[in-house]
């Protein structure tokens, strides 16, 4: 498909250590506010390995088809196809890359929207060798339930499982055990909206 690829690690965390997390690691090189907004085929499709989203920060909108998989507990790879659009309708996004492969590998079937979740993302430099920034979450689904997450792209100049023990020795040095993340923040958002069907 030739789209950039995205490594990343994933762990959950409890409200606790969300908050011990964000206040050892300092001050912030940044905080995002994002309103993930979801779309699926009007015609559901087999294949299940995309997702296909726009985000909404203040006035930007950004598309996203992501195509991937878990590769080990808590690590995930995908193909990403992202675009800075003028519009929050699919009508307006035929020129735009993530919207031509969609429709060329997922579904020519009109899109409507499945539902939303809400991020606040702050971006952290990594106090250890691993990625090259560390995005700690705290999300919003439908029905209002919350998690946290720390979330780490890696690539591979180094073996994944050292660069996951290093990552680990410094969060266990600090008193936090967080927990593999198995699912995506997608994953978890389809569990909450069949909880909460709107």
């Amino acid at each position: 498909m030739g789209g950039p690829q995205e490594t990343e690690f994933k762990f959950l965390l409890t409200e606790s250590q969300y908050r011990a997390l964000v206040k050892e690691l300092g001050p912030p090189l940044r905080s995002r506010s994002l309103i993930n907004r979801y779309f699926v085929p009007a015609r559901p499709v087999e294949r299940r390995d995309w997702v296909l989203r726009l985000r909404l920060e203040g006035e930007k909108k950004e598309l996203t088809l992501k195509i991937g998989r878990e590769i080990e507990p808590g690590l995930f790879d995908s193909t990403e196809y992202n675009a800075s659009v003028d519009s929050e309708e699919p009508r307006d996004w035929e020129r735009y890359r993530p919207f031509q492969i969609f429709r060329q590998e997922i579904s020519v079937e009109p899109l409507k929207v499945q539902g939303e979740s809400r991020t606040l993302r702050t971006v952290f430099r990594p106090p250890v060798a691993v990625g090259e920034a560390w995005e700690v979450d705290r999300c919003e689904l439908p029905g209002g339930k919350v998690f946290c997450e720390l979330e780490i792209e890696v690539d591979d100049c180094q073996p994944f499982k050292v660069q996951r023990e290093a990552l680990l020795d410094w969060l266990r040095g600090v008193g936090i055990e967080p927990e593999v993340s198995s699912k995506t923040k997608y994953a978890r958002f389809l569990e909450a909206t069949l909880k909460n069907p709107a």
